[in-house]
């Protein structure tokens, strides 16, 4: 009788060791000397590269351009403050036109103030759009990035056209649970008012859409109507977040409305009126030939109202740090959601 003998196991071969995974590293700066720019797209500004940037010639040149900007925009605002002051004149001319066509006084008034709204309304788009792309590159700056960088050609000056462009050719998509009127109308409540607060701004002596006795009450009061349109926007929605959002930023616009009114309340009394001419006027001169009378050098009361007005105003456009209500770091963005 034969013995069975069991087969004995193989020897095992061990798995392979699997390679660790090499972790992605960012690419290696390159850079234009001449130019001054990067060539290979980063997020991190290479300053161990370059100690003192400003020795860089594009650098210069862009300090040089940007005094020449300023110095143009002040130029500018001297220019159109000239020109107001021919608004009389401007006026009879009109008005002796309309007489010779046989119109009357009041189609003369109609047109002249027609005139004043579109010059003022295209102060402010025309502002809007420059003061967009400018705080995009200076935060940008700030932040160690470009910014807008290619469209347009010069530091993506055209960036905010583009978006607008992009933006009015998007579709226009309503929830299937939402109140279609209202999320339409919500839009219109809020950037209506925001053009209209302008109206009694003075850019001239005889250069504002509408000339109020009581011009600070009013932008003021129309400033507050947008805070109903983020309320409408949240709630046509039918979201609780996006409801709970327009709530929030509510709350923190009315919160911060109110240091902002009571920060404007010494320059009333210095003034005595709520006419912004009047404000204005009652500005002019200068304390030993060369300070400005303005009402910010006057001590201690000009400097806690502009500082006060200036953070509630930060507050009230959710810049940052009082971005809460947008909460671009969050995954439900506010009302926007």
């Amino acid at each position: 009788m034969t013995e069975s003998t069991t087969p004995t196991p193989s020897p095992t071969t061990p798995a392979p060791v699997p390679k660790p995974v090499a972790k992605p590293s960012l690419p290696e700066p390159k850079f234009n000397t001449k130019a001054g720019r990067l060539l290979t797209d980063t997020r991190y500004w290479p300053t161990e590269r370059w100690k003192n940037p400003w020795r860089i010639p594009s650098y210069q040149r862009a300090a040089i351009l940007l005094g020449v900007i300023v110095l143009g925009g002040l130029l500018l605002g001297a220019v159109v403050g000239e020109l107001s002051s021919w608004g009389n004149q401007i006026f009879n001319a009109l008005s002796r036109f309309v007489a010779q066509k046989g119109g009357t006084s009041e189609v003369s008034l109609f047109v002249w103030d027609l005139i004043k709204v579109l010059i003022v309304l295209h102060i402010v788009l025309i502002n809007g759009l420059f003061m967009i792309w400018w705080e995009r590159k200076i935060s940008a700056h700030i932040q160690t990035r470009l910014g807008p960088i290619y469209v347009g050609g010069w530091h993506g000056w055209a960036q905010t056209i583009a978006d607008g462009i992009k933006l009015l050719l998007k579709e226009d998509v309503v929830p299937g649970m939402a109140d279609s009127l209202i999320h339409r109308l919500a839009p219109v409540v809020v950037i209506v008012p925001a053009i209209l607060a302008f109206a009694p701004v003075s850019f001239g002596k005889e250069l504002a859409a509408a000339n109020l006795d009581m011009g600070i009450l009013y932008i003021f009061a129309v400033a507050s109507i947008s805070v109903i349109g983020i309320v409408m926007a949240g709630w046509a929605s039918g979201n609780k977040y996006s409801l709970l959002g327009g709530l929030r930023s509510a709350a923190q616009l009315v919160s911060y409305e109110l240091p902002r009114s009571f920060s404007v309340v010494p320059v009333l009394m210095l003034a005595g009126s709520l006419s912004l001419p009047v404000i204005a006027q009652a500005q002019t001169g200068y304390w030993f030939h060369v300070i400005p009378k303005w009402y910010i050098f006057y001590p201690f009361v000009g400097q806690i109202g502009f500082i006060i007005f200036l953070i509630a105003s930060v507050a009230e456009t959710n810049r940052i740090p009082f971005d809460i209500p947008e909460a671009e770091s969050e995954l439900v963005a506010g009302f926007h959601t």
